[in-house]
């Protein structure tokens, strides 16, 4: 679904662009699910207002939804989740039940490397916020799903990678103090 012209940028191209409001979401879903005999819908992160209404939208016609995390640039790895992610996640609070199951697990296996970079993250949220930004002529109902104008965060992203080597540098210090402490708890405040 293509809410915007950056969610267009990024789609496939069997992707439907929504032109209604908010309030029309809803009863437009329920049809597009209907209509194309959807068995499960994706979202990229669980927090956006469409995506709550797609997820409880989802749950009342007993259509899994998996969630791909929104945000976080890890190297090598991709978090997906079924019904929610963070708060909304169905996995367990007890951290001894992860413990557990690690115990059990076998070594991870040697993967292929799964490139992600500040550098790229950055780049593709400058286009998405271009390309939602000069498509609003069409996406006249619904636009960013930020709370600020996309050439805000294009400045924030445009400052950050500028200062993306001194920033480097910081984690590479931090990584090697970290390592070196012999602290066994860490509280990290951002």
């Amino acid at each position: 679904m293509n809410f915007n012209g950056g969610d267009r940028l990024f789609r496939r191209l069997s992707g439907i662009d929504f032109l209604g409001t908010l309030e029309e979401w809803p009863q437009a879903l329920a049809q597009i699910i209907a209509d194309k005999q959807i068995t499960d819908v994706t979202l990229f992160g669980d927090c956006r207002d469409n995506h709550m209404i797609a997820t409880r939208v989802c749950r009342e016609l007993q259509i899994p939804i998996h969630v791909f995390e929104e945000g976080y640039i890890r190297p090598d790895w991709v978090t997906f989740e079924r019904d929610g992610m963070n708060g909304h996640s169905s996995l367990a609070r007890d951290p001894q039940w992860y413990l557990d199951k690690a115990a059990k697990l076998p070594p991870v296996e040697q993967h292929l490397p799964l490139p992600s970079t500040f550098r790229r993250r950055a780049l593709e949220g400058l286009a998405y916020n271009f390309a939602d930004v000069f498509s609003r002529w069409h996406y006249k109902n619904l636009n960013n799903h930020r709370p600020w104008h996309p050439l805000v965060e294009g400045m924030g992203w445009l400052r950050e990678l500028r200062r993306g080597k001194e920033r480097e540098a910081q984690g590479a210090e931090l990584l090697q103090r970290l390592k070196d402490s012999r602290a066994r708890d860490f509280l990290f405040l951002r």
